[in-house]
């Protein structure tokens, strides 16, 4: 059976992110670069997955608060972790039902958001989550790439790497 275009783009993504990290060593993954202000390959790494384990935890409690995720300073500095986390995702991903609702929990802060130290709730699915892990992920990899091609013009990056299917469809259709 095919996988829903949903579960298969997260997939796809996963793969894309798993070729551009095995051709860095792990002083690559853990270097601070100037062009993302000192931030790591890592980091942003890190970020993404996290992410989607805040969904994966989320979905059996029908509650998914990306706020509380750990910040788990192995993905960031392993890149074998990582690896095995992107592994572990791509597997997950394809047990969980898309349709099923849950409740999405933000908290808002003093920082400017808010006035008060507020948890807000919004009903939402594990498909509409997945998609805006898919889009965040995208986003994060759009700024990975950045780093890549100034510090190590060397790696392999496909075309769209860290690029939204919408510009990819436009590019399509603009193209000669």
């Amino acid at each position: 059976m095919q996988n829903p275009p949903l579960i298969s783009s997260n997939q796809t993504l996963f793969s894309q992110l798993t070729v551009v990290l095995t051709q860095l060593s792990e002083h690559d993954y853990q270097r601070p670069l100037q062009i993302l202000r000192n931030g790591t390959i890592g980091q942003h790494v890190r970020h993404i997955l996290e992410f989607y384990q805040a969904l994966i935890q989320g979905a059996p409690n029908r509650r998914i608060c990306y706020d509380d995720r750990a910040r788990a300073s192995a993905l960031e500095n392993n890149m074998d972790v990582a690896l095995q986390t992107i592994q572990y995702l791509t597997k997950t991903i394809n047990s969980i039902s898309i349709s099923q609702p849950l409740v999405l929990v933000s908290k808002l802060d003093k920082s400017g958001l808010s006035s008060s130290n507020t948890a807000v709730q919004s009903s939402s699915s594990v498909g509409r989550e997945l998609l805006y892990c898919l889009e965040h992920a995208i986003h994060h990899m759009a700024i990975i790439r950045i780093g890549i091609e100034q510090t190590w013009p060397k790696v392999v990056v496909v075309a769209d790497f860290g690029v939204a299917p919408s510009t990819i469809r436009h590019q399509q259709q603009c193209a000669p």
